[in-house]
């Protein structure tokens, strides 16, 4: 009995979903969201939950107020205007952003399309294309050019970073030959599972602010599933952007918005903490970066008015301190007498580890870290 009732609902799932599960979009096009006059309801009721349609109704129910529709349906046979991305409203300004899945091999054409319907100038890329040896994102880019439905593609330049890449992109409509650029921030150092670097991820949304013009279209942000990532870093950039308008800080009530705009947009506890301890960072650090040809007049600045000592101050606020389980290597007894000072030590994460050792006693350790730069 229970093998014949799992038989039919999937019979009745993949009566309204295509074969391929990338394409969900068909599932919510087909949903009938026409309100059902008083003396209809009971037989639409009954035809909806022998068909199944109830349970797709809710998933396509949840987020759809604001989900993004496309204007010109390219992308398959039956014309569906859906994308699997949503808009965000910010402090003051509606539609600020657009959470977007990575796009599948799928919805490529459809992710550009998104891009030139809606003016996107920026978007930030929260994801590396492989993850865990699990793709997480469809590459929508070529290296030199490429065409997207009706969109043309060029990757102009390429800037590498420590722990993100910035690329920029020359885009033309093929219908109307009229051209835009498109720059992309992809932060790479973050798995989902993962906690980036605080300090490099609020140094990745300063360099898509000093890109983006809030004359241009929303703020394109994605991952691989649309959730997680997207929506914790897109909560950070708008509540600092509330904090520089008004001074208030509201993070529950805005993680609670964000709940509505997409299905299972916010999950993980670490996500949540990472969003209060990233905005006190930026709230007690600021903007520390300095251009160049500006340097010797910051210098100078600085030692009059005492803030190398606020600097440092902050820093001792906001940088723990490496535990000895961090640094576990360093401390085992037959590694100690390689260091001078037992109490400075490299964290296992990022030390190098010998391959080669001369004696049986030798180890692997050695009391040297990797430290990253821009490239």
């Amino acid at each position: 009995m229970f093998c014949c009732q799992v038989a039919r609902v999937r019979q009745i799932y993949t009566s309204y979903v295509p074969s391929s599960t990338e394409k969900e979009e068909i599932v919510v096009e087909r949903v009938n969201h026409d309100a059902d006059t008083v003396g209809n309801f009971l037989e639409s009721y009954r035809r909806k939950k022998k068909k199944g349609i109830i349970e797709v109704e809710f998933k396509a129910s949840i987020g759809d107020h604001c989900r993004v529709k496309l204007t010109s349906a390219i992308q398959d046979d039956v014309g569906s205007t859906y994308i699997n991305a949503s808009f965000v409203d910010a402090f003051k300004r509606n539609k600020a952003y657009i959470a977007a899945a990575g796009p599948t091999k799928y919805s490529l054409n459809d992710f550009w399309e998104m891009i030139w319907q809606e003016n996107v100038s920026v978007i930030a890329m929260t994801t590396d294309i492989f993850e865990h040896a699990r793709q997480q994102c469809e590459k929508y880019w070529h290296n030199e050019h490429a065409i997207f439905g009706q969109i043309e593609v060029w990757l102009t330049s390429t800037d590498v970073l420590s722990n993100f890449t910035v690329r920029l992109f020359h885009i033309k409509d093929v219908r109307t030959g009229k051209k835009r650029y498109v720059k992309q921030f992809q932060y790479s150092n973050w798995a989902e599972s993962d906690k980036p670097n605080v300090s490099s991820l609020l140094e990745f949304r300063r360099r898509i602010r000093a890109s983006y013009d809030l004359q241009d279209g929303p703020l394109l942000v994605h991952c691989g599933s649309g959730g997680g990532r997207t929506a914790t870093f897109l909560a950070i950039d708008a509540i600092l952007r509330r904090a520089s308008i008004d001074g208030k800080i509201d993070i529950f009530n805005y993680i609670r918005f964000l709940m509505t705009c997409r299905q299972n947009f916010f999950r993980l506890m670490q996500h949540y903490e990472l969003i209060y301890e990233a905005v006190s960072m930026a709230l007690q650090c600021g903007s520390t970066t300095i251009a160049a040809p500006a340097l010797a007049t910051a210098v100078q600045k600085m030692a009059e008015e005492e803030e190398f000592e606020n600097e440092f101050s902050a820093l001792r606020k906001v940088v723990t301190d490496l535990s000895v389980g961090e640094c576990a290597g360093g401390h085992r007894a037959e590694n100690r007498r390689k260091s001078r000072d037992i109490m400075i030590q490299p964290p296992e994460r990022s030390r190098p580890y010998l391959i080669t050792q001369d004696t049986n006693e030798s180890t692997d350790y050695i009391n040297a870290v990797y430290v990253d730069v821009s490239s």
